[in-house]
């Protein structure tokens, strides 16, 4: 039975599968490979701040880490991530306001590497010196009245090597 499945479907085993469901409705031709297929991934988030002290600088930042099959995050550090990602991506929208009636945005994208197992999605508010001041420069601890983080989005798009032209596509990825 599987022999007969696998020869109906010949990448049936493959980790990876894309498939044009319009040229391609009985996913004959696997196209995960092909560069022309890529998988983009897009994140971004709204962030708001309610006043603060002039002398603290807050940024929006949104961050995506495609990641291998291998890839063990226990005990994972920002930097080690940076380091075992097969690529990775940061937004940010620098030295969010103090008017809790507006809300700025930090978007980022990303081209997956064929071989992407999973991604890692982060979003975050980080605490920045102000002027030329140094990290260290910065007190230990930190207290605010509320950063707030609305909208957040992640979306997958497959490119297409045909200009205005729409793919209806399947991703699978191995367990």
């Amino acid at each position: 039975m599987l022999a007969l499945l696998a020869a109906l479907q010949p990448a049936y085993w493959d980790a990876d599968q894309r498939y044009d469901l319009n040229k391609d409705p009985k996913e004959q031709v696997n196209l995960a490979a092909n560069p022309e297929y890529a998988s983009v991934l897009t994140l971004s988030a709204l962030f708001n701040a309610v006043p603060f002290p002039a002398t603290e600088r807050y940024d929006g930042m949104v961050t995506i880490y495609a990641l291998g099959a291998d890839t063990d995050l226990r005990g994972a550090t920002e930097d080690s991530m940076k380091e075992e990602a097969l690529a990775f991506s940061v937004g940010r929208f620098p030295s969010l306001d103090r008017d809790p009636a507006t809300w700025q945005p930090a978007s980022t994208r990303l081209l997956l590497p064929a071989v992407t197992a999973f991604v890692t999605l982060k979003v975050s508010v980080c605490r920045m010196p102000v002027g030329s001041k140094s990290l260290s420069s910065l007190p230990e601890s930190v207290t605010f009245a509320g950063h707030f983080i609305d909208d957040v989005r992640a979306s997958i798009r497959i490119r297409d090597a045909v200009a205005n032209h729409r793919t209806q596509a399947i991703t699978q990825v191995a367990k």
